[in-house]
């Protein structure tokens, strides 16, 4: 992780320049070295989601093989040791019903304080409420919520070949 305090992102670095001697060959220059280094983002990324398919369907297959095996681990001597082991998982709340379920739940069981330390509120949720809030009232001060953050994102359309 990179420490915030020693960073200086491009943008930053640019916001203190003169744009009118900004050359078309400084941002060709630019536009080329982010396209070149999305490119270079863009195959490792599909790299390692191939590389997790094949480990999760690697895993699955021992998995399957250890189990008609009888066995629930199995060691091989300089590559290490493999344990079987379950873990459960709930499925979050969907329902408006079942959400007033848990937190009733839990507020009864284990207090107020303990609901308000679990809730949470999906962030891509969170975020497309206040955009809807925010057309519907401009300038709305929704509570509990900071200034959001704006931060200046590309779109690329590439060329056609």
């Amino acid at each position: 992780m990179t420490d915030s305090k020693n960073f200086s992102s491009p943008a930053t670095t640019w916001g203190d320049s003169n744009f009118e001697d900004v050359s078309v060959e400084q941002l060709d220059k630019a536009f080329s070295e982010y396209v070149e280094a999305r490119n270079v983002y863009e195959e490792k990324n599909k790299a390692s989601k191939e590389a997790y398919a094949k480990y999760q369907d690697l895993e699955f297959k021992f998995i399957s093989i250890l189990q008609h095996s009888g066995k629930t681990n199995w060691n091989v001597d300089g590559l290490g040791k493999c344990s079987e082991y379950e873990r459960k998982s709930y499925a979050t709340p969907k329902t408006t019903e079942s959400k007033q379920e848990i937190a009733k739940y839990i507020q009864d069981n284990h207090g107020k304080d303990a609901f308000w330390d679990m809730f949470s509120i999906n962030s891509a949720t969170l975020n497309a409420f206040c955009k809807q809030e925010i057309e519907n009232n401009p300038g709305v001060k929704i509570p509990g919520l900071g200034e959001p953050t704006a931060i200046k994102k590309l779109r690329l359309t590439r060329s056609k070949k």
